[in-house]
């Protein structure tokens, strides 16, 4: 639905909505981000066989912030062979999270994983850094920088020989899932966009808030709380609703419709209240509309475990699973939700219409239904 109230009637038309809200996100919620037009370069710092030959473990020094300043330093772990690989970029926390299946995930599945520090590219904190200084104009936080340090390792990936073009993966867990949501929506050269836990300012919807058994039941993160607490993360802008109690316009189902026709994925844990389980349904549910819209149904996932907030095993899986289905023909049942290619409105294998999901694709707060 446009904003005039009239309805999107083909691509062109959803092609120019969506860059109005685009436009939005940048003024309101993460900042701007500077285009970038200098070449990334990297330097191998040190590389090593492992996992019995099978792979090569590198760490590379990459130049995101031009001139003369530091690199970043990121983990590639890719299979040892001549064959390009779709790479999973990784925004981590002080390289203190792994991937608990990391050998399968290269040597069996033929995935590289490019991991970094995300507090190399700006610190988890008020104090400004290196792209405050540089790019004072942007009015951007720590979100919006993190995300355009992803979309600069892409950059070096897109010059080495191991990369698959076009079949670039981000992921990240907690406010890492903010980021690689955020990256998915504005880098295009991603194929798959996968958050986990990643509420309010993520895949959780800013208007709906619930555990497992509905709305309004638990304590969720709101655009206040979120706010409050990390005020850095967010553009200057974001002051105006977090502050005032001015409602937000949109909400995450247009933020995840925004990765469109390419392949979105979020993985949740129903013990997880603060990340809001609830909302991120109504959220995934919401947006469905525009990948079915778009012809590729298939391409909205989302997947829950038992448990609390944390990046396992399960979650792992069902990212590689869930690629492999979008992009490697892959047949076999997975484990994530998501709606197939001869998915019919009438023929919804999904039973959202009973579970309190009321929404509208400009308000979703009100309770108006599916617009």
């Amino acid at each position: 639905m446009r904003k005039d109230g009239r309805e999107i009637r083909n691509r062109q038309e959803w092609e120019e909505q969506r860059e109005a809200y685009l436009a939005f996100l940048r003024h309101s919620l993460y900042g701007n981000m500077p285009k970038w037009g200098e070449a990334v370069w990297g330097e191998v710092i040190s590389r090593e066989l492992c996992y019995g030959e099978r792979a090569v473990r590198e760490l590379t020094s990459i130049r995101i912030f031009g001139g003369d300043h530091e690199g970043i330093r990121v983990t590639i772990v890719r299979p040892n062979s001549m064959e390009r690989v779709p790479v999973i970029v990784w925004n981590c926390y002080k390289n203190l999270e792994s991937c608990p299946i990391e050998e399968e995930v290269v040597c069996e599945r033929k995935f590289a994983i490019a991991g970094f520090d995300r507090e190399e590219i700006a610190w988890d904190g008020e104090q400004d850094g290196i792209l405050d200084d540089l790019y004072p104009e942007c009015g951007w936080g720590r979100i919006a920088q993190w995300s355009w340090g992803s979309s600069r390792i892409i950059d070096y990936l897109e010059t080495t020989s191991f990369a698959l073009p076009d079949r670039y993966i981000v992921t990240g867990h907690s406010r890492g899932g903010k980021v690689s949501l955020c990256t998915g929506i504005f880098d295009e050269r991603i194929a798959l966009c996968h958050a986990n836990d990643s509420g309010c300012g993520g895949a959780g919807s800013i208007h709906f808030s619930g555990s497992r058994f509905g709305m309004g039941i638990g304590d969720c993160e709101t655009l206040e709380l979120v706010y409050r607490q990390f005020p850095y993360w967010w553009g200057k802008n974001m002051k105006e609703f977090a502050d005032s109690g001015k409602e937000f316009p949109i909400d995450a189902h247009i933020m995840r419709a925004a990765v469109a026709p390419r392949a979105i994925l979020t993985t949740e844990a129903y013990g997880d209240t603060w990340s809001n389980p609830y909302g991120t349904l109504a959220a995934w549910r919401a947006a469905q509309e525009v990948f079915s819209f778009l012809e590729c149904p298939e391409n909205n996932g989302i997947h829950y475990r038992e448990g609390g907030h944390g990046f396992l095993e399960i979650d792992w899986r069902t990212l590689i699973d869930y690629y492999d289905m979008c992009y490697r023909n892959r047949k076999e049942k997975i484990s994530a939700v998501y709606f197939p290619k001869d998915w019919k409105e009438d023929e919804d294998r999904f039973d959202w219409k009973n579970i309190r999901l009321h929404y509208g694709w400009h308000y979703p707060h009100q309770e108006t239904g599916s617009e």
